[in-house]
């Protein structure tokens, strides 16, 4: 079955249980960090969005990243339900460290794959999540 092969890169990988021995952070803080990272400044709203959480789950989760000292918030000035987000100098160095850790991990991942065979993974990968 086509999950078992997902189930068991997964634990191959193991990136999760990785970052949260380094970092003291779950799969979906590691994906809020990383997500504001790319915009620099990121609405709570389309973080949550973008990771597929709800907004309360979202809140929860940004509230331990705020009193870890990760990220910080401010109102959006357009919606003050929102906050707009950013990292901290803590949370550039933790996001950056978690960059590293996802790269180490793919590269265990693919060291023995030609970049033909790396390619097709990526090609069936993109089908499986559009028909997911």
């Amino acid at each position: 079955m086509l999950i078992e092969e997902i189930l068991a890169i997964k634990r191959k990988c193991n990136l999760e249980n990785e970052i949260a021995r380094v970092y003291n952070l779950t799969g979906k803080e590691m994906a809020c960090i990383l997500g504001i990272s790319k915009d620099q400044v990121c609405s709570s709203r389309d973080l949550a969005a973008a990771i597929e959480l709800s907004p309360s789950r979202s809140s929860r989760i940004i509230g331990k990243l705020i009193d870890q000292g990760l990220v910080q918030g401010k109102a959006n000035p357009e919606d003050r339900r929102f906050l707009d987000l950013s990292l901290t100098e803590k949370g550039k160095i933790c996001c950056h460290g978690l960059v590293k850790e996802k790269e180490r991990c793919e590269q265990r991942l693919v060291s023995s794959l030609s970049g033909d065979e790396i390619d097709m993974i990526r090609k069936g990968l993109t089908l499986l999540l559009k028909a997911l």
